[in-house]
């Protein structure tokens, strides 16, 4: 460390003996009041011949206090290519605490590249790979502007390892925010971000990250095979304290909208969390949009009450939106104020398994109000229904049918031609214990077809015969329809 004080400034001395041609040593003029306003006029020797200028067209500098040798290592923005050359028009103050590079910025409404007044850059990072350049294949629009840049190219001959073991985690940084606090009353950010809309119509980010696996930000330029890709990562390390537990609350991301009143809602819509697909044309999407890693987590997903009331107050709705040809329909699932789940359909239920259970419910019944459909069956603690069609297992008429079925739930037979038979045997899907029928000879009703019931039951088949008016087992008439329901147990 070194003390360095140091003043570079140029004035123009109003002395009388100017005007008259006498020559005055520089060291015998008056110290010029600074730093200088801009309205000055400076003599400046270029090329040869004495010009006058503004001292806001060439560079300030003031140094003081104790600075480290290597406060200026690099350049900054091309503004310093070595301690005190000053290159860039602006005015820089410099002090052990404090940087300040006050500047009008770019020509605004024509500029083409990227302008960076400060900019720190290892490695030699080439502009094109930084925000704003001109990729190959990439996007190319106007200029742009960064008011502070860091810049890092790491080479293939960095093996340094942050953590050993070469395990996932050994990383350099553009840029890094550092912040520590032992302030009760006052927190800590690393960095932050604000952005602030100053007219309207304008688009406004608090914080944007890119991730891309090409040494560009944007591009058609081959890309290469990563081992991982992340926008974003949030790390929160906790460790248990010397004593006793562990007061407050752990949030992973905290996302608290500000809107102030009804009036101040945007009419486009307010959404808390938006995944696109994972292309830009939306034919490649996420394997998994959003991913609970398996782990002991309380709850995967909480949604509270619609609304800031404590009474009578149904919860957020989950919205499973689709389209029925080009319709858009939106089914609703939520807790109504009963304490029931509750789901508002567009046209109905539908459920397809290839296993052994769909509903399953220990203390509280599950109540459909619209049309349900079970593409294979349904169960309780065991089989209760199947879509499998009976089929005719014996006895009846000649050529005995299943004229239709919906499942085992409910189903029609034709019992043959012949007019003799008073019984036959239905096949039916294996239960776990038998089946429970009903029947009803819907084609005739005489003394003679008077009953038509289920005698007998296995865990695959129904027994149904005809009785008359006495009891007494009495042949169908021929072609006579009897429709059954059938529930398994």
């Amino acid at each position: 460390m070194r003390l360095v004080s140091i003043l570079l400034s140029l004035a123009l001395s109003a002395a009388p003996a100017l005007a008259q041609n006498n020559r005055i040593p520089i060291t015998d003029l008056p110290t010029a009041s600074t730093p200088l306003n801009g309205s000055e006029v400076v003599p400046i020797v270029q090329s040869g011949v004495t010009k006058k200028i503004s001292p806001l067209n060439f560079g300030f500098l003031t140094i003081t206090g104790t600075v480290s040798p290597y406060s200026f290592g690099g350049s900054i923005g091309g503004v310093f290519s070595a301690l005190g050359s000053v290159t860039t028009a602006g005015v820089w103050t410099i002090t052990p605490s404090a940087i300040n590079n006050s500047q009008a910025g770019p020509a605004w409404g024509s500029y083409t590249t990227q302008y960076f007044p400060a900019i720190s850059n290892i490695g030699n990072l080439p502009l094109t790979s930084m925000v704003g350049g001109y990729s190959p294949g990439g996007y190319v629009s106007g200029g742009m502007t960064a008011a502070l840049v860091g810049a890092l190219d790491t080479p293939s001959t960095d093996t340094a390892l942050l953590q050993p073991g070469n395990v996932p985690g050994n990383i350099n940084i553009g840029t890094v925010g550092n912040c520590r606090t032992a302030s009760t009353i006052k927190g800590c950010v690393g960095v932050f971000g604000g952005g602030m809309a100053n007219a309207d119509t304008t688009q406004v980010f608090g914080a944007n990250f890119v991730a891309s696996n090409n040494g560009y930000l944007s591009g058609t330029n081959a890309g290469f095979k990563f081992a991982s890709l992340a926008g974003l990562e949030v790390d929160m390390p906790v460790i248990a304290p010397s004593s006793g537990t562990l007061p407050g609350v752990m949030y992973g991301i905290i996302l608290h909208g500000e809107v102030n009143g009804s009036s101040a809602k945007p009419t486009g819509g307010t959404y808390g969390l938006t995944i696109f697909p994972a292309s830009l044309d939306g034919s490649v999407g996420w394997d998994c949009a959003i991913c609970l890693v398996g782990g002991s987590n309380t709850e995967g997903l909480r949604l509270g009450p619609q609304g800031t009331s404590n009474n009578n107050v149904k919860s957020q709705p989950i919205n499973f939106q689709g389209y029925a040809s080009t319709s858009l329909y939106q089914n609703l699932v939520y807790g109504d104020i009963f304490g029931n789940l509750s789901m508002d359909v567009a046209n109905g239920i539908v459920v397809n398994y290839s296993g052994s259970a769909v509903f399953q419910t220990t203390t509280t019944s599950v109540n459909l109000n619209k049309q349900a459909i079970f593409a294979q069956g349904f169960k309780l603690a065991n089989l209760a229904a199947s879509n499998t069609a009976p089929t005719i297992g014996s006895g009846f008429g000649t050529s005995p049918s299943i004229v239709a079925s919906n499942g085992t739930v409910a189903f029609q037979i034709n019992v043959g031609t012949g007019g003799t038979a008073s019984s036959g045997v239905i096949t039916m899907p294996t239960a776990t214990n038998g089946w429970s029928c009903s029947a009803n000879d819907v084609t005739t009703q005489s003394t003679s077809v008077f009953l038509t019931k289920q005698i007998a039951s296995t865990t695959s088949s129904v027994t149904i015969t005809n009785y008359n008016i006495s009891g007494v087992a009495t042949a169908w008439v021929a072609s006579d329809k009897i429709n059954l329901m059938c529930m398994a147990f």
